[in-house]
């Protein structure tokens, strides 16, 4: 028994407080993960000088990663991470650079005289090379348990998940504090810090260029490049080993050397590389250090806008002329250069931007040459990718050109059901000294039967009122600042039309469709002319032409589909479009289609299954069936059987019920097998539209009365054949 519960006025003031509590909460952590921090009182410690792909940043106040830049500032306890294929070097204000490979993480932290890296994963190089004396502070990497400390030193630190912290010093010294002791490293040795220990490896083997972190560019395919290293003594067998990958555990090349130097040419890429040595006697294995090089694409800058050649139109002041390229992943910022002659000696403007496009608003009267220069993210690299020249005229005329239409294009057709839901909406382009527009519709071309005018300030207008079908034409005419008014613009025409129709296209009318696979169902394809409204289609699809027995029916938001149930018989099918509340606006005609089903088994008439041959009198071996009705030809193929196998003798194709093999060198005595299958093929073509199962039957053949074996009595039975 059910019984009805009441909720006191208690029950529901509590029920409205939690539900205040909850929305004021999310609303308080939306708000908090989505507002950009106020870094007006945060302290600018560094700056990101280079970042390929994917760099992110994190600000201490917030909880969401944002991406950064070339140039972006660095605060103090922002958090840095980058992604798969990127990398980030980051120089902090007293000279210290920091470079990140893919997949790494660090934070910053600076606090009085210390300053500090909080390093959580992947691989990092600490070069302070360009730090001076007098703001030297010793800087402290932390990861986990471990901390590393360095002055003017230049230092690789390597730790992945399950991974312990591996520290390698290319220049200087470091000294490293797990927590049980400290150790001093020394350049060219490696350590590795364990959570019970610390393990010195000395680099016997010293690698000369690429130099650590190396960048280089290409402007093709490929580049030439020169591995070198100090020379290897010994025994040793010596291999140079190249990878995507710093742990050398996938997509590696191994290539066996002699002497200090290797020559090879590079694809665009990130790329790890070793020398690794192993001793001919001891089979001792030696390792260098794992340096790292990228090669950076130099494409040239592409100029966008505006186009080559083109003319910028003004009447009272010069008018805003934006230029715009493409952007550049090595490029720290862009060079504009704008000048009066095209080798650039007389020289107007030299602009520098972070971002791919500068406005202009001073450039007066006269032809213009421009070209964009990249400026480098990383040090020691000079960018060649210059872009071409391109030319820009600016003119003042007393008459600003009238605008130029753009929709509906000329003779345009638009439905009157469209208008039944929205307007038509014009639009056109026009000058920047033109402030307002008018457009004008009418009957005839000469604009004596008007029909609609209005008047808008922007270079599009939504026409607020339906037209009866028939043919219009319209034209728009700018109003200038100072009052005046331009020319009109060319005119246009368009139709307002009921004529819009459904055609279908697939499967036509009176299709025959082959049986698919597996042979009891079909798989059909339906498409039909896209309508240009807003809607849906629906597919009927009936087995007569009255569609009262419906196959199949369903809704289709695109002007195509599949139904991959369908059976053999005869069909009929067509399309409704209807309007975003269901209501039917049109509908097609009607097509009709057949899905043809299988034929019959052939039934074998000689030789049967199972059956002997005798051909010592015969000249040819007939082979017959019954007809399969509906079949047009059948394919016969012979076998003989040698053994296990089934040797292919001869196909035959034919419109008989009846084949002969005259050619008796295909026959011999022994064991032979037949396949027959019946088609129906479409009238003057190839096209099978049903097949019948394929019947096998075996047969011999021998030649004449079988001869009795003669046995002769002997010490040994011997049988002779």
């Amino acid at each position: 028994m059910k019984k009805n519960m009441k909720l006191s006025m208690s029950d529901y003031l509590v029920v409205g407080t939690i539900s205040s509590v909850i929305i004021t909460f999310s609303l308080l952590f939306y708000f908090d993960i989505t507002r950009k921090v106020d870094t007006s009182q945060s302290e600018v410690v560094g700056s990101v000088t280079f970042k390929r792909r994917v760099a992110q940043r994190k600000y201490a106040a917030q909880v969401v990663w944002e991406e950064v830049k070339q140039e972006t500032p660095i605060y103090n306890h922002d958090a840095i991470r980058t992604a798969d294929m990127s990398e980030a070097v980051i120089r902090l204000k007293d000279g210290t650079e920091i470079s990140l490979d893919e997949n790494s993480m660090i934070l910053i932290s600076l606090t009085g005289n210390e300053l500090g890296i909080d390093f959580t994963q992947g691989s990092i190089e600490a070069n302070r090379d360009n730090v001076s004396d007098a703001s030297l502070k010793t800087l402290q990497i932390k990861s986990e348990k471990a901390t590393v400390s360095i002055d003017k030193s230049d230092v690789k630190l390597t730790r992945d998940m399950g991974k312990d912290l591996s520290l390698t010093v290319n220049k200087g010294d470091a000294t490293i504090d797990s927590g049980k002791g400290e150790q001093i490293v020394r350049k060219d040795q490696k350590v590795v810090a364990s959570d019970d220990d610390i393990k010195v490896y000395e680099l016997n083997i010293t690698l000369l260029e690429p130099a650590p972190r190396q960048y280089f560019t290409i402007s093709g395919d490929f580049r030439k490049m020169n591995f070198t290293w100090e020379e290897i003594k010994g025994p040793f067998d010596t291999f140079l080993e190249m990878s995507t990958d710093k742990y050398f555990e996938k997509e590696t090349e191994k290539f066996k050397v002699t002497g200090t130097r290797l020559k090879g040419s590079i694809s665009r890429g990130i790329y790890y590389w070793r020398i690794v040595a192993i001793n001919k006697k001891t089979k001792k294995m030696e390792l260098s250090e794992t340096r790292r090089f990228t090669v950076l694409p130099d494409e040239p800058i592409q100029l966008i806008a505006p186009e080559n050649n083109a003319v910028a139109f003004y009447r009272i002041k010069p008018p805003l002329i934006t230029f715009k390229w493409s952007e550049d992943d090595v490029a720290a910022s862009y060079l504009m250069r704008i000048a009066r002659d095209i080798n650039f000696d007389n020289l107007l403007s030299t602009s520098e931007s972070n971002t791919p496009e500068i406005t202009m608003f001073d450039l007066g009267t006269g032809t213009y040459y421009w070209k964009v220069d990249k400026i480098s993210a990383v040090e020691g690299i000079t960018l060649k990718g210059s872009s071409p020249v391109y030319s820009l005229k600016v003119s003042r005329k007393d008459e600003i050109e009238p605008p130029v239409l753009i929709s509906p294009s000329e003779n345009e057709k638009i439905n009157a059901l469209i208008l039944q839901k929205k307007h038509i909406v014009f639009s056109w382009k026009q000058d920047n000294e033109i402030e307002g527009s008018s457009l004008y519709i009418a009957r005839d071309k000469n604009f004596q039967q008007p029909v609609y005018n209005a008047d808008t300030s922007n270079n599009f207008l939504q026409m607020d009122r339906a037209i009866p079908e028939g043919t219009y034409y319209w034209r728009v005419q700018g109003s200038l600042k100072d009052g005046e008014r331009t020319e009109y613009s060319l005119s246009r025409s368009f139709q307002i039309t009921k004529d819009m129709k459904i055609k279908l296209i697939r499967p036509p009318d009176k299709e025959q469709i082959p049986m698919g696979d597996p042979e009891t169902l079909a798989s059909v394809i339906f498409s039909w002319s896209k309508i240009d409204i807003e809607g849906s289609y629906y597919l009927e699809i009936a087995q007569n032409m009255s569609f009262d027995d419906i196959y199949y029916n369903g809704q289709v938001n695109d002007f195509y589909t599949s139904v991959d149930t369908m059976k053999a018989g005869t069909y009929f099918w067509r399309v409704k479009f209807l309007d975003r509340d269901d209501n039917e606006l049109m509908k097609s005609t009607i097509n009709r289609f057949s899905i043809m089903g299988r034929l019959q088994e052939p039934a074998i008439i000689y030789p049967g299954n199972n059956t002997t041959v005798d051909m010592v009198k015969k000249n040819s071996l007939q082979f017959s069936w019954k007809p399969i009705e509906g079949a047009t030809h059948y394919k016969f193929s012979l076998y003989q059987k040698k053994a296990s196998t089934l040797l292919w003798i001869t196909d035959i194709e034919t419109q008989k019920t009846t084949c002969a093999i005259n050619d008796l060198k295909k026959l011999d005595v022994g064991s032979f097998s037949w396949t027959l299958q019946g088609y129906n093929k479409e009238v003057n073509s190839k096209k099978v539209l049903q097949r019948s199962p394929v019947v096998k039957n075996s047969f011999s053949i021998k030649l004449g009365k079988t001869e009795q074996k003669i046995k002769i009595n002997i010490p040994d039975v011997i049988y002779v054949e």
